[in-house]
């Protein structure tokens, strides 16, 4: 009785996997089926903490003419790989930035007003980068959370002025080789804010997901692990908040309120929070104001504290004031410093003020969710018609699909909702069986990316395990605009254009999950401009998984060895005509 029960069970399993299999299929046209992770076989220890430290001289075999010590570089002809030893770049590149860091493309800016400076200027063609970014001499691994919200190698960063500062101020104490934040700069200093000048409001109850905009540490971040928050600020050489932020295992990325929309989708954050912030949120009639609003939801607030001369206070309040009326913003209180402002819940206002008002209504046909290279609009987006009133305390537990579901432009032939709930299942399974057989609890990830995050069913997954993470879901722009879909699950994501470099400092993430990423940009980017990338931003001893096709991931294995990974191709269970496999790639360490 027990063995045909066993079986009935394992026939039922089966079941549930084709019909799961069947419907991501059909739904995402890539060449690659999703398919569940079920490892056979013994896996090769290269998850061990421990990594081979290599030299520029890395030997691939490949090159019978020379030895080990020979200059080695990758040249790209005519779309073609071109094959040989990846050379370092130089050690004035061990935090290079390429959309940031580009002075070429800076110089030809003829003013820096307006945050022009802070914009993305990504290289051409004929300036891209084919050299591995070097770590370090004094690199270490980053010690693990939450360890790491306290103390980080000093090493692992350039000294700077936010550093020095910090120190003369006491929020850091230098001990040696490590930093150590004093508990002062992780106290709740949004909640200290909220009680004085509105107390019913609570993060992690009426606010669920955050933007931290320039508070230089990543307080939020750290403070609060029952909110989904993101740090942004700009590349500064004398501040590099950010980078000290991932080097804690904070949520950040580089992103500025500049010329171009952010990459964030209409209505994301429950609120978006400036702590002296040094954004000019009243230039040009308020037009980072209204960014700002566009990626604020309906009933969310803005909290503005500020640090200005004493005889600019006035005028800048009073601006600031004169606009946040304009949006139908209302004030709910202001104490010295400090200001909380709540966005209408509907259009009543926007609907009801008189001809002429100034800023207009954006155009109804607009796409407020269009974001890549966007410039910023002087308009005011209407709020999107609910389906039905949910409070922000339920609104990412109570519904079962994400509410802007049905408005996904989608290139499918199963209905949304049917997608939606399978890649939730199988992603589900998937990271289970990721946790189980491949052992992802004791290789301690802090920092993830998910570089084709679809509906963000495996971030979802991610975090329901209880792993100790973040990630951020990337959507790229080549393919359905799923990003507002991340949102409303309250997770945290950002559009990207894998053919370019991705906004963050090198050593970042410990573990990338890229499936599918490859059969979807390999004709638009090239695996080698990708895969450079995935290098700069992946930290020594972090951990790749990249899913795909079989004749693919031959050709991404080999040029991973051209780089210095150590690879291994996991079989993965789909039957005999199964035509994926997960090939897990180990960055070394690599220095002068």
């Amino acid at each position: 009785m027990k063995y045909e029960t066993s079986k009935r069970l394992k026939y039922l399993g089966f079941f549930v996997l084709g019909v799961t299999c069947f419907f991501l299929g059909r739904f995402w046209k890539s060449g690659n089926p999703e398919d569940f992770v079920f490892r056979s076989g013994d896996f090769r220890k290269i998850t061990e903490p421990g990594f081979s430290i290599v030299n520029s001289s890395y030997e691939t075999g490949s090159d019978s003419s020379g030895g080990a010590n020979d200059s080695v570089s990758y040249v790209v002809r005519n779309g073609k790989d071109d094959a040989g030893r990846i050379e370092l770049c130089g050690p004035h590149m061990v935090n290079y930035v390429p959309c940031r860091d580009n002075f070429h493309g800076v110089k030809k800016i003829l003013s820096v007003s307006r945050g022009k400076s802070f914009d993305r200027y990504c290289p051409s063609e004929s300036n891209l980068w084919f050299c591995l970014v070097p770590s370090p001499i004094n690199y270490k691994l980053p010690l693990p959370w939450p360890e790491s919200l306290s103390e980080v190698w000093i090493g692992n960063f350039p000294p700077s002025t936010l550093v020095r500062d910090g120190i003369k101020r006491n929020f850091f104490t230098q001990n040696k080789e490590k930093l150590r934040v004093q508990d002062d700069t992780q106290a709740h200093e949004l909640s200290k804010y909220l009680s004085k000048i509105h107390p019913n409001v609570t993060p992690g109850v009426h606010i669920k997901i955050i933007l931290d905009v320039g508070s230089g540490l990543g307080r939020i971040g750290a403070a609060f692990h029952n909110v989904s928050s993101l740090h942004i600020a700009p590349k500064d050489f004398h501040r590099d908040g950010v980078q000290l932020s991932l080097e804690r295992g904070i949520p950040s990325m580089l992103a500025s309120f500049a010329m171009h929309r952010l990459p964030f989708p209409s209505e994301a954050f429950d609120m978006v929070y400036c702590s002296a912030c040094d954004v000019e949120w009243t230039r040009d009639g308020g037009i980072l104001l209204l960014e700002a609003n566009r990626i604020i939801r309906g009933a969310g607030y803005f909290l503005l504290k500020i640090e200005v001369k004493k005889e600019e206070e006035h005028n800048f309040w009073s601006d600031v004031e004169n606009l946040s009326k304009q949006l139908c913003w209302t004030l709910i209180n202001k104490m010295e410093n400090v200001a909380l402002w709540k966005k209408p819940s509907d259009n009543k206002c926007y609907l009801t003020r008189g001809t002429g008002a100034q800023p207009p209504l954006c155009d109804a046909m607009e796409n407020q969710d269009d974001v890549w290279y966007v410039p910023l609009k002087s308009c005011i987006p209407k709020l999107r018609e609910r389906v039905r009133s949910i409070s922000v305390r339920n609104r990412y537990k109570s519904l079962d699909v994400p509410e802007r579901l049905q408005n996904v432009e989608l290139d499918a032939y199963v209905p949304r909702v049917e997608a939606f709930l399978a890649e939730k299942f199988y992603w589900k399974m998937a990271v289970q069986s990721y946790i189980d057989e491949l052992g992802w609890r004791k290789l301690q990830f802090r920092n993830v990316m998910d570089m084709r995050a679809n509906f963000g069913g495996f971030a979802a997954a991610l975090a329901a395990s209880d792993m100790k993470c973040w990630i951020i879901n990337v959507i790229p722009v080549s393919g359905p605009n799923t990003l507002p879909l991340i949102y409303d699950q309250g997770l945290i994501g950002a559009v990207h254009d894998w053919c370019e470099p991705f906004d963050t400092y090198p050593r970042t993430y410990d573990l990338l999950h890229a499936s599918g990423i490859f059969s979807t940009e390999d004709k638009r980017c090239g695996i080698i401009t990708i895969l450079l990338e995935m290098d700069r931003i992946l930290r020594p001893g972090g951990h790749a998984y990249i899913r795909d096709s079989v004749s693919l991931l031959v050709r991404v294995e080999a040029l991973t060895k051209l780089i210095g990974w150590r690879t291994e191709i996991i079989d993965i269970n789909e039957g005999v005509y199964g035509k994926s496999k997960i090939l897990h790639c180990q960055k070394l360490l690599l220095h002068f």
